[in-house]
């Protein structure tokens, strides 16, 4: 049971972190290629 318990809480920060830069990471891509249309 400890070990369950300490399994999916630190997989869940992992996963969010990396939810994260990967939000970044497209929105800056999405940023460069929609930048000189949208200006």
């Amino acid at each position: 049971m400890a070990h369950g318990a300490v399994l999916p809480a630190p997989r869940r920060p992992d996963h969010r972190a990396m939810e994260g830069e990967g939000a970044m990471i497209g929105s800056i891509e999405a940023s460069d290629i929609v930048g000189p249309d949208f200006i």
